[in-house]
């Protein structure tokens, strides 16, 4: 019985060890694209964070941080005012606190890119 099970573990050893197949990464680099990244709670003041993903595959997994865009901040339509990069936290701030039943709209302006919106509205029943 010991020789059975012997036999069987170092069969499908070989065949897990000598199997490889390459697959090609069918999806079109992104790297070009940015990402958005902006949660609004009532009691935070407004925090954003703009970033390029990297490449798949790549050497490193890091993300090339955006600090040159412009963002505009908007309640209801209204305009609020310009989020700054703070360079310590790599973050775009606002000191402004969303407000419960209100929609916000963010747009972003980066050089050689096409103008990104962003909309989005707090509920009344916030949890």
């Amino acid at each position: 019985m010991y020789n059975l099970q012997s036999l069987i573990v170092i069969i499908n050893g070989y065949f897990l060890l000598s199997c490889t197949y390459s697959i090609e990464y069918p999806y079109k680099s992104t790297s070009n694209k940015i990402v958005i990244n902006c949660i609004l709670y009532p009691d935070s003041i407004v925090n954003l964070s703009l970033s390029y993903p990297s490449n798949y595959p790549s050497e490193n997994d890091t993300f090339t941080i955006v600090n040159d865009a412009e963002v505009k901040f908007y309640e209801n339509s209204n305009f609020i005012d310009i989020l700054i990069f703070d360079y310590e936290t790599n973050i775009y701030k606002l000191d402004f606190k969303p407000a419960v039943g209100n929609t916000y709209s963010i747009s972003i302006l980066l050089p050689g890119h096409e103008e990104v919106f962003a909309h989005t509205y707090i509920p009344d029943e916030f949890i």
